[in-house]
């Protein structure tokens, strides 16, 4: 049976009994030697959560789903295990590899038959409340849940489907996500789309924590040196998806006081194309235009502070727009940079929208208007306004688990 916490006094008045709560989702393991990796940025977002909730008082059991996707070997399983993030305690499931396709069909059976007993034995019980970060795979997942009588929580980062454009896909994601008994929404779009019977729901765009300053500038070439703006931009460098690309165009349209930085990651293909496309405004431009590699960790906090502007720059007509949040933005508002994006309502009816210097198309010119814009802005604290917004999701994380 789930462990109860003991009575939580709030005020003086207030009291109430914490019930475990069982937090489903891909979360990696920070010991490589296991192999258990999901998604960084699901993994920084789940780690915010759990954080934010053992702070409210909540007692937080992650269940995570990675598997070991090595392909080093015939036949081989890997124990389930459990570990530590922070204060919560996080359980993996056995997990079994092969180089072989069909073995690793079976040994994905044999991991859900693993999963299913636990959930089976504690997380279908009356005294816990379930919270799982909406991916697709979970769907069977959510079918044992509601045979055993279960409620949950899903939270929902994006509409899926929308990447790739399957309609069908689509239809049964969101049917699947309206089985929820209230949400953790990305945005208030997301809201609007999934929550139609208006159950309990938060929002909370992304990641609310900040970095401390580091008191570092990387770039600064010292007293007597011109003074130079940077604008890094930090994401995909897939020229289909043109974030990277349209951040780099904007290099052909502003002065030498300018350096745009391109931090990005891909395969190796994608990044050799990336730097081919380049390399002609590179070659032209005033402004500098670096491509500066792929950075985590400490490393990608100090960079980021040696920035001044952090870009947005993704296409403004793509369908996940309407669903899906920047994760970057608050990235470089964690770091205490201004923030240039591309207007889409999602960002601009967000509780952020008011912070951001907006340009409208993706058109090199645009774009470097609005960093020229933000250059010439006041400064402002963005970390002071994600931590008001940290408080914030804080407290409406009883408004679902009550």
């Amino acid at each position: 049976m789930p462990r109860r916490k003991q009575n939580v006094r709030l005020g003086r008045q207030l009291e109430f009994t914490v019930k475990k709560v069982f937090y489903l989702g891909y979360f990696s393991d920070i010991d490589k030697e296991k192999n258990r990796r999901g998604f960084p940025s699901a993994d920084t977002k789940m780690q915010y959560v759990m954080d934010a909730m053992t702070k409210e008082g909540y007692d937080v059991e992650v269940l995570s789903f990675c598997g070991n996707d090595k392909r080093d070997c015939v036949w081989k399983k890997d124990d389930g295990y459990e570990s530590t993030a922070g204060n919560v305690r996080v359980r993996f499931f056995s997990s079994y590899r092969s180089r072989f396709r069909i073995l690793r069909i079976w040994g994905r059976q044999l991991a859900w038959m693993d999963a299913k007993r636990y959930i089976r034995q504690h997380v279908c019980q009356p005294d816990c409340s379930v919270l799982i970060y909406h991916s697709p795979v979970f769907y069977k997942v959510t079918k044992l849940l509601r045979k055993h009588g279960k409620s949950f929580i899903y939270e929902a980062e994006e509409i899926y489907s929308d990447v790739t454009g399957n309609q069908k896909a689509r239809k049964k994601e969101l049917a699947q996500l309206k089985q929820a008994a209230g949400y953790m929404f990305s945005t208030a779009m997301l809201s609007r789309l999934v929550n139609t019977q208006h159950k309990p729901e938060i929002i909370v765009n992304g990641t609310y924590q900040t970095e401390p300053d580091r008191q570092v500038r990387l770039f600064d070439g010292g007293s007597e040196a011109p003074r130079t703006i940077h604008c890094v931009y930090a994401g995909t460098l897939d020229v289909n998806k043109g974030g990277g690309l349209f951040a780099a165009s904007a290099a052909a349209c502003l002065s030498e006081s300018y350096h745009i930085h391109i931090l990005g990651f891909g395969s190796p293909e994608k990044v050799a194309a990336f730097q081919k496309s380049i390399a002609p405004i590179q070659q032209t431009a005033k402004a500098r235009l670096t491509y500066d590699g792929v950075l985590q960790g400490e490393a990608y906090v100090r960079f980021l502070q040696s920035c001044d502007i952090g870009l947005s720059t993704q296409n403004p007509d793509a369908a996940f727009n309407d669903t899906s949040f920047p994760s970057k933005i608050l990235s470089y508002m964690a770091n205490g940079l201004r923030v240039v994006s591309v207007r889409i309502p999602v960002i601009e009816q967000s509780a952020i929208g008011g912070w951001m210097d907006y340009y409208d198309r993706p058109e090199p010119q645009a774009i470097a208007n609005a960093i020229v814009s933000a250059a010439r802005h006041e400064a402002y604290d963005s970390r002071k306004v994600l931590e008001k917004l940290d408080a914030a999701f804080r407290r409406d994380l009883h408004k679902i688990f009550p």
